[in-house]
């Protein structure tokens, strides 16, 4: 038959849509991205949607010509929908099969295309991935992962690691984040890479988190004067967070204005309840603190509206700090922006002396980084909040 492309769409974080805009909000959108796929697609092509946020579009000609089309439509949904009163980017991950007339089974057509997709996902969303044999046992691979991580969730292979917060003025500790880390029966401790974009997927990510919140590190709290804890989308869509995290703090004979819960930005932006929610952390005794600021959802506005206390500085800037004009120049504003409003600011990523001194030049309060140290375990935070003096050990130079 004649040649033809198959293209595998799936939206990018749909659900965040629904869950904090509603239902009808989420129809809306699948409206305006179906009109946006018909007309990247063009005259000929079929546009189908498949179920939920998925799509399916067939479209005649040669690879190429499906990969101009996915591209085409990606450039689409990377433009804004006007939701209301709020704007949405839908974005998606895109996966195609070239030369689709030579399957007989157009169950097998979809799957590899879906697949594809699936690819796409993980290389980060917003892109586009054409199928290859070697996809099958990536795919192969993701389900195990998912088998593990279920597995892993009833059998309690979740650890924490603290890394220190250190006062760049003085090389003081003061604090920790506690970071989730999976101690997998065969492949060892996997970081948050190896496993936070499926959990979310999974809708698992809220109970890693709850396991992070109820960590007790053992004869630690008297000690500590702040415990960063992430917090992901759905955990602070669940109004139960504020009272959960406030138990937790009070269980681990923390002071609950030394607990602080890092949100990310797209969380405080994307959601008309963020401010409620936000309230009644505050309300709980407990900080808030915008992760990964800069990132990408970044509102100025956002940190006169929300009760924030805090914010961190996105690795990225901080690793460009030594070469970027451009990146000193954010850091900066953000740095003196945030002493104006009374915000605390941790740099994250902090690897290079040369990095650290830019942050002290520019009056960066605190950071972390494996300069400092890597995320240990409960014992050696003791030993780092007990060895002293403290400044003589960082290269505060």
């Amino acid at each position: 038959g004649d040649a033809f492309s198959v293209l595998y769409v799936d939206l990018d974080r749909f659900k965040t849509v629904n869950d904090t805009l509603g239902h009808g909000a989420g129809d809306r959108l699948l409206l305006a991205v179906a009109g946006r796929m018909q007309a990247a697609a063009g005259a000929g092509a079929l546009v189908a949607r498949l179920g939920g946020d998925e799509f399916g579009i067939a479209v005649p000609g040669d690879r190429r010509t499906g990969a101009r089309v996915g591209r085409s439509l990606l450039s689409a949904l990377r433009a804004p929908v006007a939701l209301g009163r709020r704007e949405v980017v839908p974005g998606a991950s895109v996966g195609l099969v070239g030369r689709a007339e030579r399957y007989a089974d157009p169950d097998a057509l979809l799957r590899d295309a879906d697949t594809a997709m699936y690819h796409a996902k993980r290389a980060g969303r917003a892109r586009l991935s054409v199928f290859d044999q070697t996809m099958h046992q990536a795919v192969a691979e993701r389900f195990a992962l998912e088998h593990d991580l279920r597995q892993a969730l009833r059998s309690d292979q979740f650890c924490i690691r603290l890394q220190p917060i250190v006062d760049l003025r003085s090389g003081a500790v003061a604090g920790f984040e506690a970071l989730a880390r999976w101690e997998h029966p065969t492949r060892g401790l996997l970081g948050p890479s190896s496993f936070i974009d499926l959990a979310e997927e999974l809708g698992l990510i809220a109970e890693i988190d709850g396991r992070v919140l109820d960590h007790r590190p053992h004869g630690l709290g008297d000690m500590l004067t702040m415990v960063n804890v992430n917090c992901s989308d759905q955990s602070f869509l669940d109004a139960g967070l504020a009272g959960r995290a406030r138990a937790a703090a009070d269980a681990a004979g923390i002071p609950p204005g030394c607990l602080t819960l890092e949100l990310t930005e797209r969380a405080l932006v994307a959601t008309d309840v963020a401010g409620g929610l936000a309230d009644a952390i505050r309300a709980a005794g407990l900080k808030l603190c915008v992760d990964d600021f800069g990132s990408g959802y970044s509102s100025l506005g956002l940190l006169h509206r929300l009760p924030v206390d805090g914010l961190k500085i996105d690795r990225s800037f901080v690793s460009d700090l030594g070469h970027s004009p451009p990146a000193q120049a954010v850091v900066r504003a953000v740095v003196q922006f945030s002493a104006d409003l009374g915000l605390r600011t941790v740099a994250e990523g902090i690897e290079t002396p040369a990095q650290l001194r830019a942050l002290r030049e520019m009056g960066c309060r605190y950071g972390q980084g494996f300069l400092f140290s890597p995320p240990v375990t409960a014992d050696v935070a003791r030993a780092i909040l007990d060895a002293a003096p403290w400044a003589a050990q960082w290269p505060l130079g």
